[in-house]
């Protein structure tokens, strides 16, 4: 395909009479029957043959070929930095670094709670990939329990210490019960109501 300007036509322009005007090539330059823009394409924030159409919502640079970042809205089409705020649990001018030293949530600022084996929370949520360190409850770990944590792992340790205090004294009844029938067995059993002594009149 041969890119060249129609006589009389200036440079950036094309078609009869020249009266159109090249979209925004990055060689400045299109063709001068079509104006399909010549090799590298478009400038940053331009898409198209002709280069005369903005990147579409999500899409920045040349011939809109990159994607955006984590924008609160979209970002600018020339050079993908997000002109509001990012979106809560990342950071930078392109919003692509999330939270990180335990903080989650809108420009970082809130921290971590107390997650088990000092993981890192959900830089968006906040919420705790595994479970609470003891004395803190799911799923962000921030709220103390009341004393004792019923997680998992404490409340099968609870069950498994009532059964055993129910079952010791269970056994420590019978084994009570047992002695005290042997010994009445042995000795007899005590009148425990006795007749009252009547005495005889004569």
């Amino acid at each position: 395909m041969c890119f060249v300007t129609l006589p009389g036509c200036l440079s950036g322009r094309w078609g009869a009479d020249c009266r159109h005007q090249c979209g925004q090539c990055e060689s400045k330059r299109c063709n001068n029957h079509t104006g399909d823009c010549e090799p590298p394409g478009c400038q940053p924030g331009w898409d198209g043959s002709r280069c005369d159409t903005e990147c579409a919502p999500g899409s920045y640079g040349s011939n809109c070929s990159q994607k955006c970042g984590h924008c609160h809205g979209a970002c600018s089409p020339l050079d993908g930095q997000c002109p509001a705020h990012c979106r809560p649990g990342w950071l930078g001018p392109m919003c692509l670094d999330k939270c990180s030293n335990h903080t989650y949530g809108q420009d970082c600022a809130l921290v971590c709670g107390h997650c088990s084996d000092g993981e890192e929370c959900d830089h968006v949520t906040g919420h705790c990939p595994g479970s609470c360190i003891t004395g803190f409850d799911t799923p962000l770990c921030h709220i103390r329990t009341k004393g004792f944590s019923l997680s998992r792992p404490n409340l099968v340790a609870m069950l498994i210490g009532c059964m055993v205090i129910f079952s010791t004294t269970i056994v420590t009844v019978f084994i009570c019960l047992l002695v005290r029938w042997r010994r009445d067995n042995q000795h007899g059993v005590v009148d425990k109501h006795p007749q009252p002594y009547k005495q005889t009149v004569v």
